[in-house]
């Protein structure tokens, strides 16, 4: 939406910065040592899972991590991955330090949530190719990224994956 009169002023209604995150002090707070540390590690953002019912801006608070940090965001709908391949993809693709951000995560499958175990954990991905005797494992590398998921229901989620 452009502002009336002008023709580069453009609107948005999620926050852009913290500064504009309204409400969750306590939260803001902690997101903005997190985010002070990494510059000052020089890592990415530490994977996150964000909890909360329906609307209380978890997926504002991801969006504003990304263009604080200045990083490339991949957004998934839990729901909407059929495969494990198709997660894994997502993963695997887009630049080093990038948020891979995961809506409704409680929603992955047992295996889908398996898959992401050793990606958050060392960065890498094991893939079987083939099937039956000619079967073998596959490990593709990944360039460091932050895994950010939100859920209404961490209850549903596997104990490893918390």
């Amino acid at each position: 939406m452009v502002a009336s009169g002008t023709t580069d002023t453009v609107f948005s209604l999620r926050p852009r910065t913290l500064d504009e995150y309204i409400g969750q002090e306590p939260v803001k707070k902690t997101v903005k040592f997190i985010i002070e540390a990494s510059i000052v590690k020089e890592t990415v953002l530490p994977h996150m899972l964000m909890q909360g019912p329906a609307g209380h801006g978890k997926t504002s608070l991801v969006n504003v991590l990304a263009k604080t940090r200045g990083v490339e965001l991949t957004t998934l709908l839990a729901p909407s991955i059929s495969t494990t391949e198709e997660l894994t993809t997502a993963i695997v693709a887009g630049s080093a330090g990038r948020i891979v951000f995961i809506d409704e995560i409680h929603r992955l499958r047992p295996k889908q949530q398996e898959a992401i175990y050793s990606a958050m954990e060392d960065f890498k991905i094991e893939t079987v190719v083939g099937s039956g005797r000619y079967a073998y494992k596959q490990e593709t590398r990944l360039l460091p990224f932050s895994l950010m998921g939100a859920t209404t229901n961490p209850g549903m989620l596997s104990k490893p994956l918390l």
